[in-house]
């Protein structure tokens, strides 16, 4: 399952962790000048790291060759552009020793 956060969410949580109301644009164009500047480096080849949460990094599928089984011809894709993401170790750690498996998937 995929979960999306929206932007509001991060809003909303940035007012629950902060006990002064911060103005719902402020909050918001904050996120949105991070996200583009994530955006822009990765789209110029830099690798995004985010000291304990993680790195993003932009990784190429190789050229593939297909058949088609109609016409059987042979036909080379063109490799793809992917973000990757890994995990901080200690973020992963902390995941990892904080969740409850059973809680989480419904488990017994």
């Amino acid at each position: 399952m995929n979960k999306v956060i929206k932007r509001i969410t991060f809003w909303r949580m940035v007012n629950k962790k902060i006990p002064d109301s911060i103005n719902k644009k402020h909050v918001l164009s904050i996120i949105n000048i991070l996200f583009d500047e994530i955006s822009k480096d990765l789209f110029n080849g830099i690798d995004v790291k985010i000291k304990n949460f993680g790195t993003f990094k932009k990784d190429k599928y190789p050229p593939r060759k297909h058949m088609n089984f109609y016409t059987k011809e042979m036909s080379v894709s063109k490799g793809r552009n992917y973000i990757n993401f890994k995990l901080d170790r200690k973020f992963y750690k902390f995941l990892k020793e904080s969740l409850d498996p059973c809680k989480t998937f419904g488990g017994g």
